[in-house]
């Protein structure tokens, strides 16, 4: 028999981290056995505009598909954007069942636009000899998260990642193009949730038969 899975536990960290922590910190916590919907509890949710019921974000998709997130538990000191274009510090812990697959992630965001609205008036007025111009923020191995609130967020923002240094014009892409696009959504786990296809298909302007075409000729390539 079918064990359910027990989210209890860390739907009462949620409320206990969100007293503990402040008002500058939204604590995320995820269902993943329900990719759209995933977002079963959250504290100061005014923080990335997000609310109960909503997707999960592009660093999730790609820790659920990724080998290199296979056996870690947590990761923490990496950069994360909300929808609005605030920049925020993010760390994430994987919840794992009796099998250590995982089924929930608790996402903390943590909002210091503040002190670093207090640190650059003070860069202002101190002499640049008694400023410390170096940096030691640990290095984060190119992680990133957009903080979205729906599929359409989502799908935009991964191909925006993928057409950064060109201007993305769906009218004049040509096949190839497009096929690259369709082929770096999935390696960012995009297709992981339902209606990604056709979300994918308005945002480059074809069909849903094409994209499940391009979709099949890449998974006979892999």
């Amino acid at each position: 028999m079918k064990k359910e899975l027990n989210f209890e536990p860390y739907l009462q960290l949620v409320d206990f981290f969100g007293e503990v922590l402040g008002e500058n910190v939204e604590i995320v916590l995820h269902d993943l056995t329900n990719l759209e919907e995933s977002i079963i509890a959250i504290t100061n949710g005014q923080i990335s505009g997000r609310q109960l019921g909503g997707p999960v974000t592009n660093l999730v998709l790609r820790m659920m598909k990724d080998v290199e997130f296979k056996d870690i538990n947590y990761v923490t000191n990496y950069k994360s954007e909300s929808k609005n274009g605030k920049m925020l510090h993010s760390a994430t812990y994987l919840i794992r069942d009796e099998q250590n697959r995982v089924f929930g992630m608790m996402c903390f965001n943590f909002d210091y636009s503040d002190h670093y609205a207090i640190q650059q008036a003070v860069e202002k007025i101190m002499p640049n000899f008694m400023m410390n111009k170096e940096t030691n923020e640990k290095q984060t191995n190119g992680i990133s998260e957009k903080l979205n609130d729906s599929i359409e967020y989502l799908v935009s923002g991964s191909i925006q990642e993928l057409t950064f240094f060109n201007e993305f014009v769906p009218q004049r892409l040509v096949q190839e193009e497009k096929i690259d696009i369709v082929r770096g959504l999935h390696d960012k786990g995009v297709f992981l949730m339902k209606g990604a296809v056709l979300e994918v298909a308005l945002q480059l302007q074809m069909s849903e038969a094409t994209v499940y075409r391009y979709l099949s000729l890449i998974k006979r390539q892999d």
